[in-house]
């Protein structure tokens, strides 16, 4: 079967070559630029008249397909090859880029440096002003509870900022001098005078203690004295009465024993024997309850002591307290006392 096919047309379609030289390819990648070769390619596609009934036919179908794959090998090879021209181009374009970017930003900065240098150094100096400035306002925040010591050492600290040259901050340095200052002058003031508060009200509470002390030893005293006199006393009319009725007893006996006189006296001599014994016993027995007496009396005298000295501390503590809060003394004193007594509600004191 005759294909229409010659030879020269199985091994190369055409003329064969239908793509320029690579020199020459730039033209087809620009937009649309392969149109006229894919036409080319594609019209020799389309008028190849296939015969697969013949071996010929066959190699001529395979020929033409290893063709087709050739024009494209081709072409993707130019374009690979420009490709990556064109991407060392722009890595060099790229690096120059970079390059002359430093170099512009080193010569930019060496060209400010002075400026740059002058405007730090303007920075370092308002910055050191300032922070000065919030140094000096600082001082003024005394904290609670501040000692004279503490105030005075502030008080010298603002001294030392004086002598320092503001330059255009003098007129704020010496706003806020003036404002720390007062401050600062005042809250010593009043430091002091509540310092000699408080020692006066110490020594005050000392001499209270002292003289109320002195009177409370005076009255236990005075009281003992008294106790020691009534038990002497009844002791003495103790014994009285117990002789009066010794001898009260004696006289019956006498009497009655008149007729066994013998026997009576000598009863009387046994019965005044044990008269004196006992007589002797009750003393004993008497100094002995006396003796338990005082020293429960003692006991219980130096427990009221005891407990009274006990609630005058924390009275005293309680006073001590308030005054640290700048109540006075006597306000103070009349607010424990009102306490004590139960008088301000939801208010006890623990003793």
């Amino acid at each position: 079967m005759n294909s229409g096919i010659i030879e020269d047309e199985v091994t190369i379609p055409g003329n064969g070559e239908i793509i320029p030289p690579e020199s020459a390819s730039a033209e087809l990648f620009k937009p649309n630029g392969l149109d006229k070769i894919i036409a080319e390619v594609r019209r020799r596609v389309e008028e190849h008249q296939p015969d697969i009934s013949t071996e010929k036919g066959r190699a001529a179908i395979k020929s033409l397909a290893f063709w087709v794959s050739k024009q494209k090998t081709t072409v993707e090879e130019y374009g690979k090859n420009m490709s990556m021209a064109i991407k060392r181009q722009a890595t060099d374009i790229d690096a120059e880029r970079k390059r002359g970017k430093e170099a512009f930003d080193a010569l930019r900065d060496q060209a400010r440096k002075p400026l740059d240098d002058y405007e730090a150094a303007v920075k370092a100096r308002l910055d050191a002003h300032e922070q000065a400035l919030k140094e000096v306002g600082e001082l003024s925040a005394v904290p609670f509870g501040a000692d004279v010591a503490e105030i005075e050492r502030r008080i010298a600290k603002l001294d030392e900022y004086a002598l320092r040259n503001w330059e255009e901050f003098a007129v704020r340095f010496s706003l806020s001098n003036d404002a720390v200052s007062l401050r600062l002058n005042t809250i010593l003031s009043q430091t002091k005078q509540q310092d000699a508060e408080r020692e006066a009200f110490k020594r005050s509470e000392a001499e209270r203690i002292e003289r109320e002390s002195a009177e409370a030893k005076a009255r236990q005293e005075r009281e003992q004295k008294e106790r020691d006199e009534r038990i002497a006393r009844e002791a003495t009319e103790r014994a009285e009465r117990a002789a009066a009725e010794r001898e009260a007893q004696a006289k019956r006996d006498a009497e009655a024993a008149e007729a066994r006189a013998a026997k009576a006296e000598k009863d009387v001599k046994e019965a005044a024997a044990k008269a004196i014994r006992d007589q002797e016993a009750a003393v004993e027995a008497e100094r002995q309850r006396n003796e338990r007496a005082r020293l429960a009396e003692e006991a219980a005298t130096k427990a009221r002591e005891a407990n009274k000295a006990h609630k005058l501390k924390i009275d005293k503590e309680i006073i001590l307290a308030l005054v640290a809060y700048e109540m006075s003394t006597a306000t103070a004193r009349e607010i424990v006392a009102a306490m004590s007594r139960g008088e301000i509600p939801n208010v006890k004191v623990i003793y």
